[in-house]
């Protein structure tokens, strides 16, 4: 009968040891932090688009005004619209 050597508690290469543990608890704290700037960033991006649709929305409804036009459309969304404009099935 072979005798088998007993690894002391906290030496196995499998087990956790307590630096294995404060590791893993950075490692989480480390991927918490980028989830939560990536959020944080995607909300910063989409105020940002929100901003600049408005802007241009805005912009192309004067030069629409100023050049007579009565609809303004950005990829099947209504952009600027003159309220005298009459139905087309008038």
């Amino acid at each position: 009968m072979t005798r088998r050597s007993r690894i002391p508690e906290g030496c196995h290469p499998r087990g956790r040891t307590e630096d294995n543990a404060g590791a893993a608890g950075q490692a989480g704290r480390r991927q918490q932090l980028l989830s939560k700037t990536q959020g944080e960033l995607q909300q910063r991006v989409q105020a940002s688009r929100g901003q600049i649709l408005q802007d241009i929305a805005k912009v192309a409804g004067e030069v629409a005004r100023r050049k007579g036009g009565t609809l303004v459309y950005d990829r099947g969304s209504l952009v600027y619209s003159d309220r005298r404009t009459r139905s087309p099935m008038k």
